[in-house]
């Protein structure tokens, strides 16, 4: 697997332009791209009835900053809209790249895959794959904060929120007095965990991996620094979706340095 062969087969994909496409600049590539996500996720599908069929749903488009020419399209798609491709190409050039995307899946591109052939990525590849690592972060990370759909913030989540919320319900309150007693006494449960959460990621976008392990209770014992302190593993509900979930960020963070050292 340690080839050249396998990036371009598996993780980043070339795909050419005919001379009319290529006069197009980024106009032609979208029909191309639509295509590709189609066909990819068919094999894909044929293999593993469990990865669903992907259609193109939308995308962004970034230029790049040190050169004109080089542009980058986030290509997002349905389901999967977690799991952005990444386009890279050149408008003076009759061909593109597309990076996979990150994640668990077949037919997705595991982080340690990309650890294991870190060297033999060109420079150009190592810049794609560090601005497809930072938007993967960074929807994960909004995912968690702010989308209703996956945020962990809900009560019944956090250990003492949930206890606090079983008491209410047993008491007989009519149901307009207990949403409000719900609703004034979770609040402060609700931000103290985003808090929680934020110190967490800040220690990752530090580089603190040792201290986001044992934070998220990974180490505890009585040699840990959050040893009889508070935690997320003794804030909120320690099951596997949730901290398992924040683990995943320790990886992400991880290869976002190795990339870094990489260049430099």
């Amino acid at each position: 697997m340690q080839t050249r062969a396998y990036i371009e087969k598996n993780i980043i994909i070339k795909i050419h332009l005919t001379p009319q496409e290529s006069r197009q600049k980024v106009k032609a590539i979208i029909p191309k791209i639509q295509n590709f996500i189609k066909v990819y996720s068919a094999a894909i599908h044929k293999k593993y009835k469990s990865f669903p069929l992907l259609t193109f749903d939308t995308y962004k488009l970034e230029k790049n900053k040190n050169n004109a020419s080089i542009y980058y399209l986030y290509i997002y798609t349905k389901p999967l809209n977690n799991h952005p491709f990444l386009v890279e190409g050149n408008i003076n050039n009759d061909y593109f790249f597309i990076y996979i995307p990150f994640g668990e899946k077949y037919g997705q591109v595991d982080i340690n895959t990309i650890f294991k052939l870190i060297d033999l990525f060109k420079a150009n590849e190592l810049y794609g794959l560090y601005l497809l690592l930072q938007k993967i972060i960074e929807i994960r990370q909004q995912n968690i904060i702010v989308n209703p759909q996956f945020s962990i913030f809900k009560c019944e989540n956090i250990k003492n929120c949930a206890l606090l919320l079983k008491n209410i319900k047993l008491n007989m309150y009519p149901p307009d007095k207990r949403r409000e007693i719900i609703q004034k006494l979770t609040i402060p449960f609700i931000e103290k965990g985003k808090a929680i959460i934020i110190n967490y990621f800040t220690m990752l976008k530090n580089y603190n991996f040792d201290d986001a392990y044992q934070y998220l209770g990974k180490k505890n014992n009585s040699k840990s620094k959050y040893w009889h302190k508070q935690r997320i593993d003794n804030y909120f509900i320690n099951n596997k979706q949730i901290i398992g979930h924040l683990e995943i960020f320790i990886s992400l963070y991880k290869l976002k340095e190795a990339i870094e050292m990489q260049v430099k």
